[in-house]
């Protein structure tokens, strides 16, 4: 079976990084952006099976408006 992709939007190293390690031992191939630019420019040039959201990003909401659209 392929490796599920999964996107994850995350600002924090750390926390992004225990974040991978976690899912990398679980079989995920995981795509990491720290903003929302990013996070939207990937979704443009691929598939993901799986997207995980950071709800602050730098202080403001922008995780749950990225979400909405």
């Amino acid at each position: 079976m392929d490796k599920l992709r999964l996107l994850l939007l995350e600002d924090s190293d750390a926390e992004a990084n225990k974040l991978i390690a976690f899912l990398e031992a679980n079989d995920y191939e995981i795509i990491r952006v720290k903003n929302i630019f990013d996070a939207e420019k990937e979704i443009r040039k691929r598939y993901f099976d799986v997207v995980i959201l950071d709800i602050i990003i730098n202080g403001k909401p922008d995780g749950i408006e990225f979400a909405k659209k």
